[in-house]
């Protein structure tokens, strides 16, 4: 039993180093670098090892009909691979592969293309790979068998420990980014909504101020509005043929204010007070000579 148990172990760990190997070449071709395409530290694909382990043992009813064996073998593997998928998922809350850009897939766990070559793989396991490294574990002594066995599932475990503690130190990592990041969008948040109800206050002010200056620029130009029928040069004319007569009018009262007064100074009709005053004197000049 014990020598039956470290068999299949073995079956385990060969073709966990295999799938390594075939998942690395594969990838490292594809991606034209070297891929380490293991779960683990070390150079094995237990996901691998489990599918080859499982075909062996479930698919010997079928080992003599290659067709029933593709068929079978791309099953089985496919099913592992997508319970593996959701398995990872769920304890490490991460998506560890995704074939989503496939055409033909299931929920990015499971592609056709990679069933269709895991059936292959199942029928060259089966007829081709398993036989000849069953008769090298046969070669191995009983008595030497465990302590084998022993050490390869010290190293796994060892690794394993190693694995899901820097799977988990990541996970902590990228919580603490992913509440950094998310306070630093709340953050933002709120200094977009104080921004935004700041800026729409002085758009109001604003408002508000060119409201007023539009009520008194309507004010001031509601004291200039033209008679209806006349235009702009007409109306001009007709007020600088009235400026002689209204300044004749009240002369006698200008020129009491301007002696009065000397220092007379209106700054937002300057120009128009000294030329009034200009006028008088010409005037009282005019008049004396």
């Amino acid at each position: 039993m014990l020598q039956t148990i470290c068999q299949w172990f073995l079956y385990f760990s060969i073709y966990s180093v295999l799938g390594w190997v075939c998942e690395t070449v594969y990838c490292s071709i594809i991606q034209r670098k070297f891929v380490n395409r293991g779960f683990l530290n070390g150079p094995v694909c237990p996901v691998y090892g489990v599918g080859a382990v499982l075909v062996i043992y479930l698919l010997q009813p079928v080992a003599g009909n290659v067709p029933a064996l593709f068929l079978t073998g791309m099953l089985v593997t496919t099913v592992l691979e997508y319970l593996t998928s959701v398995l990872l998922e769920k304890l490490f809350h991460m998506k560890w592969w995704d074939y989503s850009h496939f055409k033909l897939q299931i929920n990015g766990r499971v592609c056709l293309l990679n069933s269709l070559m895991f059936g292959a793989l199942s029928v060259f396991v089966m007829l081709v790979l398993h036989p000849r490294v069953q008769k090298l574990v046969d070669l191995i002594p009983a008595a030497v068998l465990p302590w084998i066995s022993l050490g390869i599932a010290a190293v796994f475990i060892a690794d394993t420990v190693l694995t899901v503690r820097s799977i988990l130190i990541l996970k902590g990592k990228l919580e603490e980014v992913r509440r950094a990041l998310a306070d630093i969008k709340e953050k933002s948040e709120q200094v977009k909504a104080q921004f935004k109800v700041e800026w729409l206050a002085r758009v109001l002010q604003a408002r508000e101020q060119l409201q007023d200056k539009a009520d008194d620029i309507a004010e001031y130009l509601e004291k200039f509005r033209l008679p209806e029928g006349i235009s702009l040069r007409e109306y001009v004319e007709d007020r600088a043929k009235k400026l002689p007569s209204l300044a004749k009018k009240g002369r006698w009262m200008n020129q009491r204010l301007v002696r009065a007064f000397p220092s007379l100074n209106a700054p937002r009709y300057a120009d128009i007070l000294e030329q009034l005053k200009e006028r008088l004197k010409v005037r009282r000049w005019g008049k004396r000579h």
